[in-house]
């Protein structure tokens, strides 16, 4: 089912995309949902996860050590599973990649934009268990990748099913220093100062509504300093910022990032690497656990 170009709600602007469920050949296996705890409290497992582009291992040393991406996207379904994750921002899903995911995971699993956009907008997408969240609204924000081109990355407001809590949650992928392309941290400073906007827009107009933040930032500790306090975010691996003095994570500070306001409490954080993932990707897996310490948003 291909997803329609959404837009945002905000003051100016209303679009709503109900019930998008991805449909596939098979589906993954059944699991419990989320477990509830004495205090009422529900929790989610929440990844920001790197696949490593299709065109990666087409052909070279990674094609012969790590297989191609179909085989690879195997392997990412097994580390999803085996570590019970139900909300996923994707970077590098390219579209063959998109397409077997999708194919693998069946009705189990949505995916915005997936393959329902341009190929390239689709590399950075949010995946969802449809068990544990359900879409309300889906749209795209401007991101500027190398060079300044424009990136469409996704942003989604889901409905958590057990409390019923609305959840902002963005994906992003800023762009690195290559070889090819040079030094990129201008763009990656804009992109930056995009994202934040955004999210203190997102704050302002619905300050009941959680906002997750996932994404492969291409910077370590000077992320840190730069997202957290402007757009009020705390980092699922620690740190400190109050504007006036910034203390990032503990070392070693990776690129790949799991941010959440405070009313969506991390947890449980870990960068994986093990032989499997170190098989399927580049990055570490990043993980944590998002406990909703809010009661649940009005219907």
């Amino acid at each position: 089912m291909r997803f329609p170009r959404a837009v945002l709600r905000t003051p100016a602007s209303f679009a709503i995309c109900l019930a998008l469920c991805l449909s596939g050949l098979s589906t993954g296996p059944a699991r419990a949902t989320e477990a509830e705890h004495t205090d009422g409290i529900i929790d989610s497992r929440v990844a920001s996860f790197n696949v490593l582009g299709h065109s990666h291992t087409i052909s070279g040393r990674r094609a012969r050590l790590m297989g191609d991406s179909i085989t690879r996207m195997g392997r990412t379904v097994k580390i999803i599973d085996k570590q019970a994750l139900d909300l996923i921002g994707f970077q590098e899903m390219q579209r063959i990649q998109a397409t077997e995911f999708q194919r693998l995971r069946g009705t189990t699993w949505s995916l915005y934009p997936g393959t329902s956009m341009t190929a390239a907008d689709g590399e950075n997408s949010i995946g969802w268990r449809n068990d544990v969240w359900t879409l309300v609204e889906a749209t795209t924000q401007q991101i500027t990748y190398f060079d300044g081109r424009i990136r469409n990355m996704p942003i989604v407001l889901l409905r958590h099913n057990r409390t019923n809590q609305l959840v902002y949650v963005m994906n992003v992928h800023n762009p690195a220093n290559t070889r090819q392309y040079g030094n990129q941290s201008a763009w990656r400073a804009e992109a930056m100062r995009r994202e934040i906007a955004k999210i203190n827009e997102l704050r302002a107009a619905y300050p009941r509504y959680p906002v997750i933040f996932t994404g492969d930032l291409n910077e370590r500790e000077s992320a840190f300093c730069a997202m957290t306090y402007p757009a009020q975010l705390f980092a699922a691996n620690g740190g400190t910022n109050d504007g006036a003095t910034c203390t990032p994570p503990a070392k070693p500070v990776g690129i790949d990032w799991i941010m959440a306001t405070d009313d969506a409490q991390l947890s449980n954080y870990a960068s994986l690497r093990s032989r499997r993932i170190r098989h399927t990707t580049d990055h570490p897996v990043v993980t944590a656990r998002i406990d909703f310490n809010v009661a649940p948003a009005a219907r």
